[in-house]
């Protein structure tokens, strides 16, 4: 089911399934759609939230005490359909309670996803709050998947990354999207010191802003020929070389009731 919120400039559009941002479309010209127009065949997701892990997990299960568990990647908060506790006119918060079971997942959780509207801005923010007496590991990224082009019918050699500090992008503040640029997988980049990136139009007349401040990852990813979009992914952790999530880099050990928190600040200019 959808939710739907907008303000003077922009329109949003988020599925209960996940909590996930499905439009955000530039209010007074609905061609503007920043986000990725999903297509299953080629991606089917749009913006999907990593948690309680990031990224993939080596041969498919990680293991916990003396149990393995099977285990895709990104985790399983995505899969699931999350309760709209609370609408205003700019607000959309959503809830999700997991039950500790011996399948999947060995802890009990709460994760609460926040979408917010202030100017043009999307501000979402999604906490995930251990609620087993046992500590329990966990991660949190954001997989938004932006439309490249951002105006239907250009071509992507029009588009580039830029970020706000020169040197960060291979040597420069600015890499240029070309059909090959994703051919060997996602880029990473650690402990980046730009506060932001963003996907813009080669003549700076329109452009995405995702901050990036406070994350230690942030990955490019697109798939091989670049499809119809690109994704800008600041996570708080990454992938481990072993079965153990206490052992993937940037795991934070949770107590009972307490909570990891990460802020995704999109910003648009059209």
């Amino acid at each position: 089911m959808m939710d739907k919120i907008e303000n003077e400039c922009l329109i949003l559009e988020a599925d209960r399934r996940g909590a996930e941002l499905k439009k955000i479309l530039v209010k007074g010209d609905p061609e503007r759609s920043v986000l990725w127009d999903c297509d299953p065949e080629i991606w089917p997701w749009t913006a999907p939230v990593c948690s309680p892990w990031c990224g993939k997990i080596n041969d498919s299960y990680f293991e916990a005490e003396g149990r393995r568990y099977s285990a895709r990647e990104h985790g399983f908060v995505r899969e699931y359909g999350h309760e709209l506790a609370e609408q205003s006119d700019h607000m959309l918060r959503y809830l999700f309670h997991w039950q500790k079971n011996e399948e999947r997942w060995p802890w009990d959780f709460s994760f609460e996803t926040v979408h917010k509207l202030e100017g043009s801005q999307i501000i979402t923010t999604c906490t995930i709050t251990n609620e087993d007496q046992r500590d329990m590991p966990a991660q949190l990224g954001f997989h938004t998947g932006y439309a490249c082009p951002l105006i239907p019918g250009e071509d992507i050699t029009q588009y580039q990354f830029r970020c706000q500090k020169a040197g960060e992008l291979r040597g420069s503040d600015v890499m240029p999207i070309t059909k090959n640029l994703f051919d060997n997988k996602r880029i990473l980049f650690e402990q980046l010191e730009s506060e932001w990136i963003q996907l813009e139009r080669c003549d700076g007349s329109c452009r995405v802003r995702v901050e990036c401040k406070g994350f230690p990852y942030v990955l490019l990813w697109s798939m091989p020929g670049i499809p119809g979009f690109v994704c800008i992914e600041p996570w708080s952790g990454y992938n481990g070389s072993g079965n153990l999530l206490t052992d993937r880099p940037g795991t934070k050990m949770l107590g009972y009731r307490e909570s990891l928190s990460c802020t995704q600040v999109i910003t648009v200019e059209f």
